[in-house]
């Protein structure tokens, strides 16, 4: 192998290791697949919230630690996974817990915890809102059946008024959440206030006429009814 190829494959592998380390480090938009990572790339604790006190940083650290030690065991064990970040979250290391939590999307798709936990950081934390929205909708798809079902709901209607100001769809995912959850008030409770902030009166008083029989010793509903009443 002549000079110039040897300094041409030198050149490529700190190239390519250049992007490796920038895969962590400089997170773009467009995700790194889990599976691309050794699973060294998970284990550094970095503390990048400086509001942080030291018994904080310890406790976090902590947790860091047993869930690190694990994996170093057992890399298919989800509450680890989970664990691991959090811990990362808690320090302000949004990027590690993303990777983290991804991972167990990628060996758990039917769990919920990591795609809540991320659409969480996604809209109150990093505001990638492009991210959040995948991330609620299989939330949701995984917690069909499921008590948490309906807070999955109220998280994107909420996610849909304040963040991405979008009242159709926000309401549209009432509906959606009312279908899916049959016997719970709380979609006809959202329903109604939102046709109430509108000034659709009558929709809203039906809303939350359809919410009292689905909950009728609720007195914040009769209460609802009876100043739509008044009005």
């Amino acid at each position: 192998m002549n000079n110039k190829k040897i300094i041409n494959l030198v050149f490529g592998l700190i190239i390519l290791g250049l992007v490796g380390f920038g895969a962590y480090y400089f997170w773009p938009k467009g995700q790194v697949e889990p599976t691309e990572l050794p699973l060294e790339s998970y284990f550094e604790f970095r503390v990048l919230n400086e509001e942080l006190v030291q018994w904080e940083i310890d406790k976090f650290k902590t947790s860091f630690e047993e869930a690190k030690a694990v994996l170093m065991i057992n890399d298919d064990d989800m509450s680890a996974w989970l664990k691991l970040a959090q811990a990362k979250k808690n320090v302000g290391d949004y990027r590690g817990a993303e990777l983290a939590w991804l991972k167990v999307n990628e060996i758990r798709p039917k769990n919920s915890p990591s795609f809540i936990s991320l659409y969480d950081m996604y809209t109150n934390f990093t505001k990638e809102y492009d991210k959040a929205l995948p991330m609620y909708q299989k939330a949701i798809e995984n917690t069909l059946g499921e008590e948490k079902n309906i807070e999955v709901y109220r998280d994107l209607y909420n996610f849909y008024t304040y963040q991405l100001q979008d009242g159709e769809k926000a309401k549209q995912t009432l509906f959606d959440a009312a279908k899916d959850n049959p016997k719970s008030s709380l979609p006809w409770v959202l329903l109604g206030r939102y046709y109430e902030e509108r000034a659709f009166y009558r929709d809203a008083l039906s809303a939350y006429e359809k919410a009292l029989e689905l909950d009728p010793q609720n007195p914040g509903i009769k209460q609802a009814i009876t100043d739509l009443e008044n009005r």
